[in-house]
């Protein structure tokens, strides 16, 4: 189960991720992407047959839905807040490349 495409979430998801993220930092989107993936395990294993899961049953596909995205853009905000003092700093103090 991931949360890049292919691998758990087809491509309306993404761009969901990405209309919604704006001004987030990559550290701040990684964190809303594993949030997600715990949603879907939560729903996945509130619905489960626990015995078969021991077992080793139930192993299919499982795929991250729009309500797990949103549920975990809910909990997760954005730690960027001023991104023009940020670059003002950069630029006056910033490393030189």
């Amino acid at each position: 189960m991931g949360i890049s495409g292919g691998s758990g979430v087809n491509d309306y998801l993404m761009d969901v991720l990405a209309d919604r993220t704006e001004g987030y930092s990559g550290a701040d989107i990684e964190l809303v992407c594993r949030e997600a993936k715990m949603e879907c395990m939560r729903r996945v294993l509130e619905n489960a047959d626990v015995e078969n899961l021991i077992e080793g049953g139930e192993r299919g596909e499982v795929e991250v839905t729009d309500d797990d995205l949103v549920q975990a853009l809910e909990g997760v905000k954005k730690t960027v807040r001023n991104v023009d003092e940020y670059l003002k700093w950069e630029k006056k103090f910033g490393t030189k490349g």
